[in-house]
């Protein structure tokens, strides 16, 4: 995730069992919270999985508050209720096998996708079929 002046960034991947590209995005945000553009990360990652045909999916986060959220071990903030509530249908809609919360650190192709949103003023959200320039150093 980036932030710059009121705009929060955020980026996914999508990757088969294999661990290669198949697909990523990055997207620009208002958002109230780091939480809330998180969850709606994980929800441009659900539909990107769909969109692509993959229904039995792992899902990787690097916030805690959401995976906690999505596992119930957390009481949800109202004004996430209904974000959270769309990302637990995505959860089952996609079959997900397995939730894992994992370290920031980790994620830095996620980071990576993030700041390039940063660096594209004219687009909201950007979709790429390939991995963009520099993601292979991340990886």
């Amino acid at each position: 995730m980036a932030e710059n002046q009121g705009t929060t960034c955020v980026g996914g991947l999508v990757r088969d069992e294999n661990r290669t590209w198949k697909g990523g995005f990055a997207a620009r945000l208002r958002c109230r919270s780091i939480e809330e553009a998180e969850a709606w990360a994980l929800q441009f990652g659900f539909r990107m999985a769909w969109e692509m045909g993959w229904r039995k999916v792992i899902v990787e986060l690097d916030s805690l508050f959401v995976y906690n959220w999505l596992k119930g071990l957390q009481q949800i903030e109202n004004s996430l209720s209904n974000l959270i509530q769309e990302c637990k249908e995505w959860l089952y809609k996609n079959r997900v096998v397995s939730l894992k919360n994992v370290y920031r650190e980790g994620n830095q192709v996620v980071d990576h996708l993030a700041k390039m949103a940063l660096k594209h003023h004219q687009n909201n959200f950007i979709k790429w079929r390939t991995p963009p320039s520099g993601v292979a150093n991340h990886s």
